[in-house]
């Protein structure tokens, strides 16, 4: 299971692989189905700024929410992401992740799509800036065991913004596969 570029990642894995038999599915939650070379420059730039500091966590918060213009996340939830999702400097905060996750080639799933041999999952948001429903459904169509679900009233941060209907659809899909797995006995 991925998000965003982590959906790419699992789609390219699930493409290279030798022996697909190791691999029962994947769950590509709101990827990003193309790029452009001006995003890509933009995010080559971003890469390499160093990570700002920032006063507090409601600045964390703030800085998070204008970050996600798509979500419905809440308040509350903002703040527990900006609370565990930075480490202290002295006095100042900054984010836990690493810059350089922005750095990557322009993405095309599509290129790759026809060579993925197990089912997946795509999920995307109903408000999503990232994955619109047109571009769920050319890359579902593109996948050869694909199978699509758009989650109402969530933007690309699916898992925050809806939590329940995006955990009941990946359970519903996954579910599928340990019912038939034979490792999986007590499922039978």
């Amino acid at each position: 299971m991925g998000h965003s570029l982590g959906g790419y990642v699992a789609l390219f894995y699930a493409a290279a692989l030798e022996e697909p038999a190791s691999l029962v599915g994947i769950g590509a939650a709101d990827l990003k189905t193309g790029s452009t070379k001006d995003e890509h420059e933009r995010s080559r730039q971003a890469t390499a700024r160093p990570q700002p500091f920032h006063r507090g966590v409601d600045e964390v918060a703030a800085r998070l929410k204008a970050a996600m213009p798509d979500s419905s996340v809440s308040k509350d939830r903002l703040r527990q992401l900006a609370e565990t999702g930075v480490y202290e400097e002295g006095p100042a905060f900054r984010f836990k992740y690493d810059r350089q996750v922005l750095d990557f080639e322009p993405v095309d799933p599509g290129a790759f799509a026809d060579k993925v041999s197990v089912p997946v999952l795509i999920l995307n948001g109903e408000n999503s800036s990232v994955m619109n429903a047109r571009q769920g459904r050319e890359l579902s169509k593109s996948l050869p065991q694909a199978k699509r679900h758009e989650i109402a009233g969530a933007g690309h941060f699916v898992y925050l913004d809806q939590p329940a209907e995006f955990v009941e659809a990946v359970n519903g899909f996954l579910g599928k596969f340990l019912l038939k797995s034979p490792q999986n006995k007590c499922f039978n």
